[in-house]
C-alpha cells in the first residue's frame, strides 16, 4: 500500500543508482523512503507524525539499518521515530526544532549532533539511549525531565555558551534562572555554586553514577532526582538540604544514609526498592516520614524513630525488612486517630496491629499541645503531658 509514485517524485539527487525497498508518507508534507544499502532518510517540509510505539511505517526495518538521516526542512521528530533503532550513524539537519518523547528510546548510537535549531527535547527522547557524549546547542530552551532518562553510558555534558537558558556545569546542565541541575551524568560533579539549590526533577534518573556528594548550596532533591540509579552506592547529603521529595532516591544502590535534621518531610517512596539499604539514620528535626518512605528496603532491619517525628504516614516500611521500630518519644502518638503507647514496636502477638500499621494505610500522628520554631534546624513544643521538648540542631538564641 506504498505510494511510492511519492518517493520516486521525491528522491534526492544524485541517487538514482540507488535503489529504494520502500517508502512513503510520515507527515503533512514529510516523507520516508530506505534504500538497498538500509539507509533510512526522513525529508521534505514540515513535521513528522507522532507514532504510538511500534507503529512507526519503516518500525519492521529498524532491527537492520545503518543509517538513519533527517533532513534540512523537517521541524520536528515525532514520538517512537526510531525507538530501539540498532543504526550507529545518525544525522539530525538544521530546521528540527523539537524531539518527540522515544524517539531515539533504546537507540544504539554513541554520538550525535543536535542542530543549532532546536528548541524542545521532550520526556524520554533518548530514554535508555547508549549516547556517550552531548552538546546542548544553543537554541534548547526547555528539555524536560526524563529525557535522557537510562543513558548510562553518558559521560561527558556541555552546553553552547551562547545558551541564555542553560548552562554547563561539570557535566551537569543548570537551569539559570531556576537554579536547578536539569540533567547529570555519572562523571558529574555538583559543585558548591550559590546559583545552584536544587537538583531537579529526574536530573540523574537511571545514570550510572557511582557517588555523589552534595554540597551545603543544595537545598532541595526534587521527585526522583535520583531515581533507579542502581549503580549508586554512596551519597553524602549536607545538613543544609531542607526537602527531599517522593522517590528522590527510591531503586538505587544505596547501602546507608543519614537524613539531615533539616529536611522537615521525608517524600513519599524517597527511598522505596532500595534493597541494599541496610543502615538508615534519622536525624533529630526531621518531622514526617512520608507514604511508603522506605517500602521494599528488604535488607533494612530496624530503624530509631526521633521525638521530632509527629507523622508517620501509611506504607511507610511497607514489605521492607524492618522487624523492629523504635518510638524516642512514647507520648501523644496515636494510630489513625486511636491512642497508643507503645515505645517499641515488636512483630509479636501482642502489637501485632500495632507493628503492621506502618505497612498498610494507617497514618501514625502526634501532636503536642504547643510547638514553634526557634531557627530554620530547632524548634521546642510541649507535650499532652505538659513535658517541655527541644530539638533539632545548632544553638539556641541568646
Amino acid at each position: 500500500n506504498t505510494d511510492y509514485a511519492k518517493v520516486w517524485e521525491r528522491k534526492p539527487k544524485g541517487t538514482t543508482s540507488v535503489k529504494l525497498i520502500a517508502g512513503g508518507e510520515c507527515g503533512d508534507g514529510v516523507y520516508w523512503s530506505i534504500s538497498s544499502e538500509n539507509a533510512l532518510r526522513i525529508y521534505g517540509n514540515g513535521a513528522m507524525t507522532d507514532y504510538a510505539s511500534g507503529e512507526a511505517p519503516w518500525y519492521s526495518y529498524l532491527g537492520q539499518l545503518r543509517s538513519v538521516a533527517v533532513a534540512k526542512g523537517v521541524t520536528r521528530i515525532g514520538t517512537y521515530a526510531f525507538e530501539n533503532c540498532v543504526a550507529t550513524n545518525f544525522t539530525i539537519g538544521e530546521g528540527v526544532r523539537s524531539i518527540g518523547g522515544y524517539a531515539f528510546s533504546g537507540c544504539k548510537f554513541t554520538s550525535v549532533t543536535l542542530p543549532a535549531s532546536l528548541n524542545v527535547i521532550e520526556a524520554f527522547a533518548f530514554n535508555g539511549c547508549a549516547i556517550n557524549k552531548l552538546n546542548v546547542p544553543k537554541g534548547v530552551n526547555k528539555i524536560e525531565p526524563r529525557a535522557f532518562e537510562g543513558c548510562t553510558a553518558l559521560v561527558s555534558i556541555t552546553v553552547d555558551s551562547a545558551n541564555t537558558v542553560y548552562r554547563g556545569s561539570y557535566n551537569c546542565i543548570v537551569d539559570i534562572k531556576a537554579k536547578s541541575i536539569v540533567l547529570g551524568c555519572r562523571k558529574s560533579t555538583i559543585a558548591k555554586d550559590e546559583n545552584v539549590t536544587s537538583i531537579g526533577k529526574y536530573a540523574f534518573a537511571g545514570s550510572g553514577l557511582t557517588t555523589i556528594s552534595i554540597p551545603s548550596t543544595i537545598t532541595k532533591i526534587d521527585e526522583g532526582a535520583f531515581y533507579n540509579c542502581y549503580a549508586l552506592t554512596g551519597i553524602t547529603l549536607s545538613t543544609f538540604i531542607k526537602k527531599i521529595e517522593s522517590y528522590a532516591f527510591a531503586g538505587s544502590a544505596l547501602t546507608s544514609v543519614t537524613v539531615p535534621a533539616t529536611v522537615s518531610y521525608l517524600g513519599d517512596y524517597a527511598f522505596y526498592g532500595c534493597k541494599s539499604l541496610a543502615s538508615v539514620t534519622v536525624s533529630d528535626g526531621v518531622k514526617s516520614i512520608g507514604q511508603g518512605a522506605f517500602g521494599k528496603c528488604t535488607a533494612l532491619n530496624s530503624i530509631v524513630i526521633p521525638a521530632s517525628v509527629r507523622y508517620i504516614y501509611g506504607g511507610a516500611f511497607l514489605d521492607s525488612g524492618v522487624l523492629s521500630i523504635k518510638l524516642l518519644s512514647a507520648v501523644d502518638w496515636k494510630y489513625n486517630g486511636e491512642n497508643v503507647a507503645y515505645t517499641t514496636l515488636f512483630d509479636t502477638d501482642e502489637t501485632t496491629r500495632l507493628f503492621k500499621s506502618v505497612y498498610s494505610g494507617g497514618m501514625w500522628s502526634r501532636e503536642p499541645q504547643m510547638s514553634y520554631a526557634i531557627s530554620d534546624t530547632m524548634g521546642w513544643e510541649i507535650t499532652q503531658n505538659n513535658e517541655l521538648y527541644i530539638y533539632g540542631v545548632g544553638c539556641m538564641p541568646v
